[in-house]
């Protein structure tokens, strides 16, 4: 007891709370629930556990949340600081239900046994745990330990606590597994509930487990064969009435079993349904001496080899001999792990051949079952045989051998000898190899052992797993300090457990609750139980924690920065983690003044991403991109400067770090900062001799800084580098800079990239400047030397602006042309095609001409061409294509596909399409062009697919891009049409729904309202919110209110997109309005996690500072430090 309690009595802790609460002391409560001791330790709380009474504490906490509830929805007082109270109390409430899932029911059964926790202790926790599965195995626990406490209201509370699991399979399996603990009139219950699962075969499931429990009263049991007679498919009915039957006593058994087997025979007879019975379910439940009566009976042929499979698992143990001379007789497929069982079971009755025999049947395709398996025969087996067993690894990976030497170093007193004669065979797997062996090695080998698996980046677990028994307590420190509990599970635990075993139970169980996962710490505390004392039991009891929340605290945290005081803004700043969403919150929600404190954290991320390559390719990117964005909003020359210093300094990828840099010149609009990235641009452009870098640069610089073009060109000294600058640069370039580009372009002495920059530069000339290039170029003696390079130059020269200076030539030109050979003709045709309109006169006779190629030339060709192609074209190309046969034609198809779709010829696009077989590549190429179809395209594909037709089985993203793009272009009921299609199927990375119902018409209001209704929870707070801009006027208050109601249940990030983007909405509410809404959701919250109440406190917060001033910010921030501890108490 602590001292603050020495004048409380019994009566004092049972109604303390309930006596302030009459008396008008709320504070004196709040005051209680908030008193943390100078061990920082929960006071409350802590008492209240210690005497065992945590139902108490949650019976006192519902008072005090219910008049925090009163005081924030009455406005009794300062209605910010009620706001506060009532995060406190649901934070505290989802913290307890938190813990109780965390108290595992293995845990739960080992407290009960030491006495660390009474019965009524373990049904609180049962009644907090939010998972009714794990609920319903806790009470069940203590129901059947504690036979005091098991009241058969308490029994019925399980029951219904089982009656609320949601899947169905867990939920029938879960009541029956205690049935035949349940009074009689209770039993019946559990019988209802189990047939009253609309899914049959789970079902059956929990029929079968129900009935075969001990305990069952024979009265209930008619009832059972009623249940069983009520299945409506045939298959199932018949696995009911054999299952029940098993149970039953005679003459009611035999009746059962005939039933089912005439239900057996019956479908058999079906050739449409006989597929569903060549296994059927029902025979397990079959006596053996009935099996072998079917398997002799010729009605039951096309379930012979499942039949034999049968009897041969029953007699496997008691009569092995007779089970492999029936194995000989099933002529279809056999279980991978049969063979390994029965050549087992072979061994210890000594038939050693057929054991043999056994394991060379394994199949390939399970090798490391065979490994394993042999190393359990070689134990058995005399030495005359052990070589041929050693033998038949010979079939078996090397990596996977070492299962064998697992297993067989696993056997007590094996022979060192037998052992390194395996090990031998696994010599690649060399450090696994000793550790596997370890009982046969010295203290120094293990030693060193150890410190190789450390030095080793993989940190081999399984190896620590099969070392850690053998290991002095220096050495498991030293793997312990190595290891990472997340990442290295298996060896983690195994070392854990070698440090309880040699003594020091209170060091493993702290390095278990120093585990940065709950969910690890968890299944480490479940795993070190079995090692430690009773007393160390207690340890562990109060040692499990909460999940972890830093990430979801923060965020909720920087929502309420603004309205700060500011020593209580830098306190907070100086508090949070600085992972990557936590930095972009602050970046997007900061005030732009208080940025500057965030960019040197989001530059040591940088650095942190650059000190391996695995954060260069995965976290680099996203990280100078959102230095960027903060640079937007505050712009900082030195930060600038300094970014672009360490990304300049860092040795990595060309490709990825111009990218970087250029992305930083992107989003910076200081002249000076822009200069400085282009520098390192440029010169990582020229160390590289990288055309593409070039291409980059002069493409995104003319987006983003086009005056900085003029600075490029000068800074680009080589020639050969102008063309891919100039391409993608040159509609950008002012007039004195285009110039400047002519001047240097019409020096480069190569005529290739000459005419390759002057390429590039030609549709933005002038007529002078045409001209000034015409007169230059036509006399020089280059292109006289070279056909082609004198039609192209030529052919690009075709102007009647210039008839009089080239004339001649180009006339000449045409001729050339005409004379080339087909692949010659094409490429001129493309090189044409981007620079002038009269490319057609060259462009048209090349494709005509490209029916004379070989196959793959033919391919290439209309690759080549496919921009400029016409609808007739594509059309020619399809038939060209038919004609080609043993090719993999898919990716020129769907190039074809997507030109098409470019000139928005929908059924040449489906024509397309309809020539993909694959699925998925047919969804990739419809994923790609969407942006492009046409109503007709979206049509016929809509009418194909749910027609079961050509174009069918799409992607669940695709059917969503089709529907966005359908209400695009205003036919949403083509959009409604491909999202029934899609149904319930789903991808993490398709495209939120919600983005096909915001864009649809008003008039489609009420139709998608009604779909929106009728979607899975977690979707509907989503879907509803994207209708608001669509609503009449009349009923968007109404919309909006249902929208919050159905906010707990949508997903975290769900909740905080919602609030702050449709955050105006509330202005038409009053106060009350919008703290009775908050209120509503805060409680539904309150009953699942801490993370959810923090989500929805960091979409509310905003909303509710502007409406009660910035105290409430400081009041959440107070609730924060109460409820949102990393321990409780």
């Amino acid at each position: 007891m602590r001292p603050i309690f020495d004048r409380f009595r019994d009566y004092d802790f049972q109604f303390w709370v309930a006596v302030q609460a009459e008396s008008g002391e709320p504070a004196k409560i709040h005051r209680l629930f908030g008193f943390f001791g100078k061990d920082d330790c929960n006071k409350w709380f802590d008492i209240r556990q210690r005497r065992h009474e945590v139902a108490g504490y949650v019976s006192d906490m519902a008072i005090a949340s219910g008049l925090a509830d009163a005081a924030a929805l009455r406005n009794l007082g300062d209605r910010a600081k009620a706001i506060g109270l009532q995060v406190r109390y649901a934070l505290i409430s989802t913290t307890l239900r938190e813990l109780a899932y965390n108290h595992s029911p293995d845990l739960v059964a080992r407290y009960l046994r030491a006495k660390v926790w009474t019965g009524e202790q373990a049904l609180t926790w049962a009644r907090l745990n939010g998972n009714p599965q794990q609920a319903v195995e806790t009470a069940v626990a203590m129901l059947r330990m504690s036979t005091a406490d098991a009241k058969p209201e308490l029994w019925a509370e399980a029951l219904e606590l089982g009656g609320s699991i949601g899947d169905a399979d867990n939920k029938v399996l879960g009541i029956a597994a205690f049935a035949g603990d349940l009074p009689p009139y209770l039993q019946m219950r559990a019988l209802e509930l189990i047939k009253a699962e609309k899914n049959e075969g789970s079902r059956v499931g929990g029929l079968a487990a129900f009935i075969g429990k001990p305990g069952i009263s024979p009265r209930i049991l008619e009832e059972v064969l009623e249940v069983a007679r009520n299945f409506e498919q045939d298959d199932l009915r018949s696995e009911a009435l054999a299952a029940v039957g098993s149970v039953l006593k005679e003459p009611e058994q035999t009746r059962a079993f005939q039933s089912a087997i005439g239900l057996f025979h019956q479908g058999l007879q079906e050739p449409g349904w006989r597929d569903r019975w060549r296994s059927p379910r029902l025979i397990r439940w079959l006596p053996l001496s009935m099996i072998s009566d079917l398997i002799a009976d010729p009605r039951f042929e096309h379930a012979r080899d499942a039949l034999t499979l049968e009897y041969v698992e029953r007699k496997m143990k008691s009569d092995p001999l007779d089970a492999f001379a029936r194995l000989k007789e099933v002529g279809s497929y056999i279980p991978d792990d049969l063979f390994e069982r029965l050549a087992e079971a072979l061994a210890v009755a000594k038939r050693f051949e057929d054991a043999l025999f056994c394991l060379k049947s394994i199949p390939k395709s399970v090798l490391e079952k065979k490994a394993r398996a042999i190393g359990r025969f070689l134990p058995l087996c005399p030495l005359q045989l052990q070589n041929k067993a050693i033998g038949l690894l010979k079939d078996v990976r090397p990596e996977e051998r070492i299962a064998c030497l697992r297993e067989l170093a696993r056997v007590p007193s094996v022979p060192e000898k037998l052992v390194r004669r395996v090990a031998d065979l696994t010599e690649r797997n060399g450090n696994e190899v000793r550790a596997v062996m370890a009982q046969f090695l010295s203290p120094e080998e293990r030693e060193a052992l150890v410190h190789a698996l450390v030095s080793d980046k993989r940190w081999s677990s399984r190896a620590f797993a099969d070392l850690a028994p053998h290991l002095p307590i220096e050495l498991v420190r030293f793997g312990l300090d190595a290891a990472n509990a997340a990442a290295s599970r298996d060896g983690y635990i195994a070392l854990l457990v070698r440090l309880a075993d040699l003594g020091h139970q209170q060091e493993a169980i702290d390095r278990a609750g120093g585990a940065t996962s709950s969910y690890d710490q968890k299944e480490l505390f479940e795993a070190l139980a079995p090692h430690v004392s009773e007393d160390a039991i207690g340890v562990i009891a109060t040692s499990i924690r909460p999940d972890d929340i830093s990430e979801r605290l923060d965020l909720a945290k920087i929502a309420l920065l603004p309205a700060l005081p500011d020593a209580d803004a830098r306190q907070t700043f100086g508090e949070l983690h600085h992972g990557f969403s936590v930095l972009a919150a602050l970046v997007d929600q900061t005030p732009p003044a208080r940025l500057v404190h965030v960019y040197p954290l989001i530059l040591e991320e940088m650095r942190r991403n650059m000190t391996d390559m695995g954060g260069i390719e995965r976290e680099l990117s996203r990280t100078v991109a959102l230095l960027s964005r903060g640079l937007k909003r505050l712009p900082r020359e030195t930060v600038f400067q300094q970014a672009v210093v360490e990304l300049a300094s860092k040795d990595f990828e060309p490709a990825l770090k111009l990218d970087l840099l250029l992305g930083l010149a992107e989003a910076c609009d200081d002249a000076a900062c822009v200069r400085v990235a282009l520098h390192e641009a440029v010169a990582l452009a020229k160390a590289n001799a990288d055309a593409t870098a070039y291409l980059n640069i002069g493409m995104r610089i003319a987006a983003a800084h086009p005056t900085s073009l003029s600075e490029i060109l000068e800074a680009i000294d080589d020639p050969e580098a102008l063309a891919p600058f100039l391409a993608l640069s040159s509609y950008k370039l002012d007039a004195p800079t285009r110039r400047r580009a002519l001047e240097r372009v019409a020096a480069i002495a190569e005529p290739w990239a000459r005419l390759q920059a002057l390429r590039s530069l030609w549709r933005y000339l002038n007529e002078d400047e045409r001209r000034f290039v015409a007169v230059k170029e036509r006399g020089k003696p280059e292109w006289l030397a070279d056909d082609q390079l004198f039609v192209w130059l030529m052919t690009m020269l075709a102007s009647p602006i210039l008839e009089d200076i080239v004339g001649p030539e180009i006339a000449r030109a045409r001729q050339l042309f005409q004379a080339m050979p087909v692949r010659e003709k094409v490429d001129t045709a493309c090189w044409l095609a981007d620079v002038t309109a009269g490319y057609r006169e060259y462009f048209d006779p090349a494709f005509a001409a490209i029916t004379s190629l070989e196959p793959d030339d033919r391919i290439v060709a209309i690759h080549r061409m496919m921009p400029w192609l016409t609808a007739e074209q594509v059309r020619s190309a399809y038939e060209t294509l038919d004609m080609i046969e043993g090719k993999d034609l898919t990716p020129i198809i769907a190039e074809l596909v997507s030109r098409s779709a470019q000139l928005e010829n929908g059924p040449l696009a489906f024509d397309g399409l309809n020539r993909i077989d694959n699925r998925y590549t047919r969804s990739s190429v419809i994923n790609d062009v969407v942006d492009l179809l046409p109503v007709k395209a979206l049509e016929m594909i809509a009418f194909s697919a749910s027609d079961d037709g050509v174009v069918k089985r799409l992607a669940s993203g695709t059917l969503v891009e089709l529907a966005f793009r359908a209400v695009e272009l205003g036919r949403d009921d083509l959009a409604l049409t491909f999202l029934d299609i899609k149904g319930n199927t789903s991808s993490t990375s398709d495209r939120p729904v919600e983005e096909v119902y915001c864009r649809a018409s008003p008039s489609s209001y009420s139709v998608l309202l009604e779909r929106s209704r009728q979607i899975w929870p977690s979707e509907r707070a989503s879907l509803l919110a994207s209708l608001l801009g669509i609503a009449p006027a009349g009923e968007r208050l109404s919309l909006f209110r249902e929208v919050i109601e159905h906010l707990p249940d949508a997903n975290v990030s769900s909740r905080v997109r919602i609030l702050k983007n449709n955050a105006p909405e509330f202005e038409a509410f009053s106060d009350d309005d919008v703290v009775d809404m908050w209120t509503k959701t805060l409680q539904r919250c309150a009953s699942k996690r801490r993370q959810d109440v923090l989500s929805l406190t960091e979409g509310f917060a905003p909303i509710l500072i502007a409406r009660f001033g910035p105290s409430t910010a400081s009041e959440l921030m107070d609730a924060f430090s109460v409820g949102a501890r990393d321990r409780w108490p």
